[in-house]
């Protein structure tokens, strides 16, 4: 076998070897931050007075949503894209408990786009401030969702209050922890051989009960990467 050509084969099983490294790389999960590592971006915070429980008789949806607060926080901007954030909390008006008033959480919006090197992974973390009443907490989505983006029921153990389907794209994996009172949300783009630029919704929500009369806090912490 001559140099050059020896020289030849060599290079090609080098490039072999590089570009299955560089495959299997890429196929590799990407690496999620834990829960102390995201940033804290933003705090609710509800006014209005409390709206009294639903009588016997009285339909929900004729008693105001109150309190209620509602921000979109400032925009995330990392390399791989943005992500756009808001939140959203009311009491429910489906509330006829004497003991107990329930709130409800939304945390949505956007991330990915155009700009950016590409998004790989986007995470969000709620966590109640204090506990709530009775232990009632509950959380969506839960566990995890793979495949397609496509339209997805919420269902919130608890909540009698019908909220809309929304959009949920795979891989979301979603845990809730009751020793800490929080809901972690992750999206992470499994397999991807090349950066990905998809604009993707973003969707949670939390129920929780406290004690008659108060209002509850959500620390909302969030990021995302390539």
């Amino acid at each position: 076998m001559t140099k050059g050509r020896a020289f030849t084969i060599a290079t090609a099983a080098g490039v072999v070897v590089l570009g299955g490294a560089l495959v299997a790389t890429l196929l590799t999960a990407p690496s999620v931050p834990e829960d102390g590592a995201l940033p804290l971006v933003g705090h609710t915070a509800m006014a209005g007075d409390i709206a009294p429980d639903a009588a016997e008789g009285v339909d929900p949806t004729t008693i105001a949503r109150s309190p209620v607060g509602q921000e979109c926080l400032a925009r995330i901007e990392r390399p791989a894209g943005p992500f756009d954030l808001c939140w959203a909390a009311w009491r429910s008006p489906f509330d006829g408990d004497p003991d107990q008033d329930y709130y409800l959480l939304h945390v949505y919006g956007t991330f990915g786009g155009e700009t950016g090197t590409g998004v790989r992974w986007a995470s969000v973390r709620t966590h109640l401030v204090g506990q709530p009443s009775n232990a009632v907490f509950s959380t969506w989505p839960d566990g995890e969702i793979d495949g397609d983006c496509r339209a997805v029921g919420v269902n919130l153990s608890g909540a009698a209050e019908p909220l809309p389907a929304e959009t949920v794209c795979g891989r979301t994996t979603a845990r809730t922890d009751t020793q800490t009172w929080s809901h972690r949300v992750d999206w992470t783009c499994a397999s991807c051989l090349l950066a990905d630029h998809a604009n993707r919704a973003f969707d949670l929500y939390d129920f929780v009960a406290v004690a008659e009369g108060t209002v509850p806090t959500w620390e909302l912490y969030a990021d995302l990467g390539g």
